[in-house]
């Protein structure tokens, strides 16, 4: 299993490599001047070039990869333009809120969508299981964006029962109040991501069920005389979640995705507006840094997604 682990990993940094070049150019060949931005509608073009050579932003193209390849490869990803802080000191601040969103909406939406897709499978050809499609399907089609614009619309706006956005009131409470007050503004986005995430689960973990309890080991384990729960979540659907645990880690960067949006929606202090904000100010080192510190992590999961399918069925480990 190391050995497995290891060359995964040893697979995986040519990939992360690969991406960061490829953001690099594209950060970089994006139109507009970062000078421009950095210096203001009337600064001089002394003060401009005064800015380029600050930032090395006059070097050739070739010159500025090889210097940030050099500082990546020593930990340091670059100084933001907008924070005049270290990007690294800037994302940490960030990356608490992005990780709790995630987390919370990942979990409702995958444990959700699995639950309820297995149920959809025993309730084959009833209303219930085309009830459970027909939403499926509508969620399946919103955007995310749109998906939480009706959440704020409806459940903030309308009904005044939850925050439209940000993380906490203002002013902030205190003890055990902020608790209470973090989690109110915490349940609209993770109900908008775990929406998302929802239908993509739901309908791969129906599928699968339907499949799998055709089987001739389930008709085996029905013939002997095993309940019908048991066989049903015991030999059923235990062996169903392994193309689910393949699609989580296969879709993760989708889900990161998602979960940025939302936070762009509802304010949510996370990489996500750190992203936008990044992006309007022309802030190309804090761009840079939250893209890979996103690639790194949607890199990590697929291993440890690689890595625990290998745990579940040794037979991955001799592809």
């Amino acid at each position: 299993m190391l050995r497995y682990s290891l060359i995964r990993v040893g697979q995986a940094v040519p990939t992360l490599v690969f991406l960061v070049l490829m953001t690099f150019l594209v950060v970089r060949l994006a139109p507009g001047d970062p000078a421009y931005a950095l210096a203001g509608d009337n600064a001089s073009p002394q003060y401009i070039e005064q800015i380029r050579h600050q930032y090395g932003l006059g070097q050739p193209l070739l010159g500025q990869l090889g210097a940030y390849f050099r500082r990546l490869f020593s930990g340091d990803l670059g100084m933001s333009y907008s924070f005049q802080e270290p990007v690294t000191t800037v994302i940490s601040g960030r990356i608490g809120a992005s990780l709790q969103l995630v987390a919370c909406g990942l979990l409702l939406g995958i444990g959700g969508g699995t639950l309820l897709g297995a149920y959809a499978s025993r309730a084959a050809g009833t209303v219930r299981e085309a009830v459970l499609n027909v939403v499926g399907l509508t969620l399946y089609s919103i955007p995310i964006f749109w998906l939480g614009l009706l959440l704020v619309y409806f459940l903030a706006i309308q009904a005044h029962w939850l925050p439209a956005g940000g993380q906490y009131s203002f002013p902030r409470p205190t003890g055990a109040a902020a608790v209470g007050d973090g989690l109110r503004h915490l349940v609209l986005p993770t109900v908008a991501l775990a929406l998302y995430t929802f239908p993509v689960y739901y309908r791969l973990t129906r599928a699968r069920m339907s499949a799998v309890m055709t089987e001739e080991y389930i008709r085996t384990a029905r013939a002997i005389g095993f309940g019908e729960r048991r066989v049903f979540f015991r030999h059923g659907l235990r062996n169903a979640l392994l193309p689910v645990l393949t699609m989580a880690g296969l879709t993760l960067g989708q889900s990161l995705g998602g979960a940025l949006l939302t936070e762009a929606v509802f304010s949510w202090p996370g990489l996500g507006t750190l992203m936008a904000g990044a992006i309007g100010q022309r802030d190309l080192p804090l761009i840079m840094g939250v893209f890979e510190v996103v690639a790194v992590a949607v890199v990590l999961a697929t291993i440890a997604t690689d890595v625990l399918y290998a745990v579940v069925d040794p037979r991955v480990r001799l592809t």
